[in-house]
């Protein structure tokens, strides 16, 4: 197997684990939405038990009134449990970047006849919240979309809304068979991905915040 057969078949794994939380957090998005219309008619259901109960002089309408607003209540807690369970959690921090960064361009290595250029300004020990396998399908995904015989990619620190982010550029990319990947995983880490006019050709600008 080549290594290009190599990284795909990296890149291929990424790409269903990436469409399994896309399932995942769609899933959640709808329980979510359906959970709040849900519990506003309950809360319907119980001030209409209050009205029936108050009101209604009919032989046991009390027992009913009490009992349609006990089930509300009850139904009440399971939503909110299943909101709870639904809510997004909040990334824990990721391996080191940069260490993370440079290893990942040393399997795409084989790729560039002409090696890889790699300029970094980043502390050693800056995180983002993207997991490991996450941050190298980054980087291969986006290494993989380079047009020039040699890798050129530069990694620093810049401020956004004054948050440190870092912010990956790799010179000459284009779009691939990959950009869905790309995206996917750029989303999951909460960043953001850019393709623009750069000093030498098209430039590929990824940014992640800073755990």
């Amino acid at each position: 197997m080549t290594a290009r057969e190599q990284l795909l078949d990296r890149l291929r794994l990424l790409e269903r684990a990436v469409a399994r939380a896309a399932f995942a957090e769609r899933a959640a998005e709808l329980i979510r939405s359906r959970t709040h219309e849900l519990g506003n008619h309950l809360q319907v259901v119980k001030l209409s038990s209050l009205v029936l109960e108050n009101r209604c002089t009919a032989p046991g309408s009390a027992d009913v009134a009490r009992e349609l607003r006990a089930s509300a209540e009850r139904a009440a807690e399971l939503l909110n449990e299943l909101l709870a369970a639904a809510r997004p959690e909040e990334r824990a921090a990721g391996p080191a970047a940069l260490p993370l960064i440079r290893h990942a361009l040393e399997l795409a290595r084989p790729l560039f006849g002409d090696g890889v250029d790699f300029v970094a300004d980043l502390p050693d020990d800056a995180c983002t919240r993207a997991a490991r396998d996450e941050l190298e399908g980054i980087v291969l995904a986006a290494a993989l979309g380079s047009l020039e015989p040699r890798l050129h990619v530069e990694l620093r620190q810049r401020s956004v809304a004054r948050a440190p982010w870092l912010q990956l550029l790799v010179h000459g990319a284009r779009r691939t068979d990959y950009d869905d990947l790309l995206d996917g995983l750029t989303e999951l880490a909460g960043g953001e991905l850019s393709i623009s006019p750069g000093r030498s050709g098209t430039e590929l600008a990824l940014e992640l915040p800073l755990a």
